[in-house]
């Protein structure tokens, strides 16, 4: 008899990003403030329409407003008020507002097997245990394969050889694809460089939990830690594959 032990693990990462820009936020080249207002003549953002009669800028995915600057204060969404802020704040790009809804994903696998031979035979029973977190948080999936193979003499003329394996594979969580409001890729063309991944992560509107999501910038646009941790995809699969010949 003999017994083995194998583990592995590998690691996964995104291998390449696009080239965002950060140079220019939320807003269009029409962005420009009225006459007698503060931004007259110039390109400005604000959330929602301004009490000096600008209007609101916020209403687009495009990012062709204004130019980044820690100097420009402009109002813009307060994530306390769920809102537009009361006071004016810098003009900053948050050049981590994709890349941190990702994590280090890995596969882990670990595996048994005993052996076993006589003068008319041999046999070898194993079983495999396989975890995956996947790049997305809340991603991933279990496997345990089990399997039995081996081969029997029985006489002069005729031998067995039998083989079986039962897989279970249990999905948490398998992330929607295609353009609709309810998958990762759609968020992530229409994230605005201006905006807080940050802002997003409550999840619920104040007073509206488990009700509505928390969309500050656009109803299209679905909450990313809504789809991945309220709007699961979870699956599990049951199959058992065998076969028996003899020579």
């Amino acid at each position: 008899i003999g017994i083995t032990f194998n583990t592995g693990i590998s690691i996964d990462n995104v291998m390449q990003w696009p080239d965002y820009q950060y140079e220019f936020g939320q807003g269009l080249p029409s962005n420009v403030g009225k006459a007698g207002t503060e931004y007259t003549g110039q390109l400005y953002y604000s959330y929602g329409a301004a009490p000096d009669g600008n209007s609101s800028t916020s209403g687009t995915s495009s990012a062709y407003g204004a130019r980044f600057d820690a100097n420009k204060m402009f109002y813009q969404y307060d994530p306390v008020l769920q809102g537009r802020a009361e006071t004016a704040t810098p003009w900053v790009a948050y050049k981590n507002n994709r890349k941190d809804l990702f994590q280090t994903g890995y596969t882990l696998t670990n595996s048994v097997a005993i052996t076993g031979n006589t003068d008319k035979g041999s046999v070898r029973a194993s079983i495999t245990h396989t975890k995956n977190e996947w790049i997305l948080p809340n991603t991933g999936f279990q496997r345990i394969v089990a399997s039995v193979s081996g081969q029997q003499q029985v006489s002069r003329l005729l031998r067995i050889n039998y083989k079986a394996s039962y897989t279970n594979r249990q999905i948490d969580n398998t992330p929607a694809l295609g353009y609709n409001s309810n998958s990762i890729s759609y968020f992530l063309i229409f994230q605005n460089p201006n905006v807080n991944l940050d802002w997003l992560r409550p999840m619920w509107r104040t007073g509206q939990e488990n009700v509505k999501q928390l969309q500050p910038y656009s109803t299209f646009i679905g909450n990313p830690f809504v789809i991945l941790y309220e709007s699961e995809n979870p699956s599990e699969k049951h199959s058992v594959v065998s076969s028996l010949s003899a020579t």
